[in-house]
């Protein structure tokens, strides 16, 4: 089996087991973008302003907060035919983002100073800096 349809399986499976180990794996298909788009549908008034706020579809709102249900496997969201609501499994988790949430912006500030303070810092990703090793001799 070539490389890319072992990419491909994994990129489907949300679970796996590897095999000799008995090592259970979780991999997490979320993004902090579907968790923005829960967070936005959280204090928003409705989907319909939430989406309106985010710039995107009530499609592409919808189908984030999906993600993040499938993803945790629990119903945050009580749908009904114009309206929705959070449960309060939903209102409980909202918090725990908003923590997540608040947590990463301080990360990515603390990077845009740890750059600020030294340009040379700022590699791009696949760039290496010029590494410097002792020469090796063949005895």
């Amino acid at each position: 089996m070539g490389m890319s349809a072992a990419r491909w399986r994994f990129r489907l499976s949300i679970h796996a087991r590897l095999p000799a180990s008995g090592i259970y794996i979780h991999f997490m298909r979320l993004s902090f973008r579907d968790i923005d788009y829960f967070l936005a549908f959280s204090s928003s008034a409705n989907r319909l302003e939430a989406a309106a706020l985010l710039g995107v579809t009530l499609s592409a709102l919808n189908r984030a907060i999906q993600r993040v249900e499938t993803e945790f496997g629990l119903a945050l969201v009580v749908r009904h035919a114009r309206t929705a609501c959070m449960t309060r499994e939903g209102e409980r988790f909202v918090t725990a983002l908003q923590a997540m949430s608040t947590g990463y912006s301080q990360a990515s500030r603390v990077i845009v100073e740890l750059r600020e303070r030294d340009p040379r810092a700022s590699a791009r990703r696949g760039q290496v800096r010029d590494i410097h090793l002792p020469r090796a001799t063949c005895t």
